[in-house]
């Protein structure tokens, strides 16, 4: 399963914007049967940061979807109008899961990502497995292990989904206060490049 996501900065008004993102996202969802979502940047993103996400089962689907969205005009309309508060350009992504399952219930997601050292990669990806269900126990949700296909090569992401920040609170809370999971986090130091990780955490909003 494939995790597509399409990150751009956006400013204006919020009553003049949602009604623009609503209206693409609609047709995207009338064009093509894998539903898209929308978050919205809380940290570790640039302000105004919203992520356009859909899960699709291969690249050959990817490949169905984007022909259809491509080829309809209205979508064109939309977009454009979109665009008028755009900042920038914007970056896709595509993932691979390898462990967990999305959940389509969760409001909120704290997502990490690191870049695998030389030599690695096989350690690294069972570590990934391993922290993601340590993390996982702690904060009472699952943790979806994902290896992003383009961009940095060697690049891993996880991502926690949480019905509230509350429950954010919760889990970091628990994992501040567990040894184990420090523990597993300084195992996991050699197997990654120095410098490459980061954290981001965003709530849904579509």
């Amino acid at each position: 399963m494939l995790l597509f996501s399409r990150q751009g900065v956006y400013v204006g008004h919020i009553g003049e914007l949602m009604p623009k993102v609503q209206s693409v996202v609609d047709r995207v969802n009338e064009l093509v049967e894998d539903p898209l979502s929308v978050w919205a940047s809380v940290a570790g993103m640039p302000a105004g940061t919203l992520t356009f996400s859909g899960l699709m089962e291969n690249h050959e689907k990817l490949g169905e979807n984007n022909a259809k969205v491509l080829a309809d005009n209205e979508w064109w309309d939309r977009v454009g109008s979109l665009r008028e508060h755009s900042v920038g350009e914007t970056t896709d992504e595509i993932r691979e899961i390898i462990h967990g399952t999305p959940s389509p219930e969760n409001s909120v997601a704290w997502g990490v990502t690191a870049q695998i050292a030389p030599g690695q990669i096989a350690n690294a990806m069972g570590w990934a497995i391993e922290i993601a269900e340590k993390v996982g126990s702690l904060a009472g949700s699952e943790t979806v292990v994902l290896r992003d296909l383009y961009g940095p090569w060697g690049q891993m992401t996880w991502i926690t989904g949480f019905a509230d920040m509350a429950s954010v609170d919760a889990a970091q809370a628990a994992m501040a206060a567990d040894p184990g999971y420090i523990t597993m986090l300084d195992q996991g130091g050699d197997l990654f490049i120095p410098g490459t990780a980061s954290q981001r955490l965003a709530t849904k909003l579509i």
